[in-house]
């Protein structure tokens, strides 16, 4: 997929925030978002994370809208994995609240990791985490 960065997107992301899980209410739809992090303790490589969430804010999306969330290791941009959605709306003010859940993730790697928003192909946001070994202990 060719990607455009620095070009007007066709949607605009309000939040993307990372957590181990959502808890989402069937009433009202309200979220409910649990343990949000920016950093992830591993004690061996490669680390597999069996659980993960990402919440995304959208806007302005004009009729049909596709939308992918890639993870990629930062220096590399080596893709890891991608989730795709579409998104459709006769009214651009309405937002989304999207939820994806990342199950049985591979980190390969200790370092710092990207979770990208793509919309046709156009580069929206992203949100950056570090995956490091456990901080050592003194007594």
């Amino acid at each position: 997929m060719e990607e455009h960065r620095g070009a007007r997107s066709p949607v605009h992301c309000l939040a993307i925030l990372l957590c181990k899980d959502i808890i989402e209410d069937k009433y009202s739809n309200n979220k409910t978002l649990v343990n949000t992090f920016n950093n992830i303790f591993a004690d061996h490589l490669p680390f597999l994370y069996h659980k993960f969430c990402v919440f995304c804010s959208i806007t302005e999306v004009i009729q049909r809208s596709q939308l992918v969330l890639s993870l990629k290791k930062n220096d590399s941009q080596k893709e890891i994995m991608n989730v795709q959605a579409e998104l459709t709306s006769a009214d651009p003010l309405a937002v989304f609240d999207l939820v994806f859940i990342l199950n049985n993730i591979i980190l390969p790697e200790y370092g710092t990791y990207s979770v990208e928003l793509i919309s046709e192909g156009y580069y929206i946001t992203s949100r950056k985490f570090l995956l490091a070994p456990f901080p050592t202990q003194s007594t």
